[in-house]
C-alpha cells in the first residue's frame, strides 16, 4: 500500500504542515475590474514567501522530531522486511540497529538493539500478496527480540512473505 512506513509517516507530517500553510492570510484580494498595484501584489507575495519559509523550517525539523520519538510518552520503531529476511528503511529511535534473522520457512526473528519490547504493541502487515498472513510476538526471555511467523492462508502452511512491522509503545 505505502512505499514504506517511514514515507507514510513523513507524508502525514507534510500533509499536516500543508494544512497549516493553507491558513496563511493573504493581505490583499482583488475583484474583477479592480486596479491592481504592484505594492499590493508584492505584499501578497511577501506573505506567501514568509509562510513558505516557515513551512520549510518546520519540515527541516522532521529528522530532529524523529530523534525525539523515544520519550515518556512512547516509542515508534518500524521496518520493512523482504521475504528473504533483508530489511528496507529500518528506524530504531534508540539509535540501535535492527537485525532480521530468517530462522525457517515463514519465520523471522527481529532484534531491536537497545529497545525494550515489554508492553509494546507489535504490528505487521504483508505486502507480498493477498494470501499471506504474518503475526508478531515478543520472545519471552529477550526484551528486544520479536518473532514473526507468516502463513499462506489458503494452505495454512508456513510461507515466506514480505511484511512491514511497527513497534508502538
Amino acid at each position: 500500500m505505502f512505499g514504506n512506513a517511514k514515507s507514510f509517516m513523513l507524508g502525514v507530517f507534510v500533509t499536516a504542515l500543508g494544512l497549516w500553510a493553507l491558513a496563511v492570510v493573504v493581505p490583499n484580494t482583488f475583484q474583477s475590474g479592480d486596479v491592481v498595484s504592484s505594492s499590493k501584489v508584492n505584499e501578497n507575495f511577501r506573505a506567501l514567501a514568509d509562510a513558505v519559509t516557515a513551512l520549510e523550517a518546520k519540515l527541516s525539523q522532521v529528522s530532529e522530531a524523529q530523534k525525539a520519538l523515544p520519550s515518556q510518552n512512547g516509542t515508534f520503531a518500524y521496518l520493512r522486511v523482504a521475504a528473504d529476511g533483508s530489511t528496507v528503511a529500518p528506524f530504531n529511535p534508540s539509535g540501535g540497529s535492527i537485525t532480521v534473522e530468517k530462522t525457517g520457512d515463514g519465520e523471522y526473528e527481529i532484534t531491536f538493539e537497545n529497545l525494550d519490547l515489554h508492553n509494546a504493541m507489535l504490528l505487521t502487515t504483508t505486502f507480498s500478496g493477498f494470501n499471506e498472513l504474518c503475526r508478531a510476538t515478543r520472545i519471552g526471555s529477550s526484551a528486544s527480540v520479536a518473532r514473526v511467523t507468516c502463513i499462506d492462508t489458503k494452505t495454512q502452511t508456513a510461507a515466506d512473505a514480505s511484511f512491514y512491522m511497527a513497534v508502538i509503545k
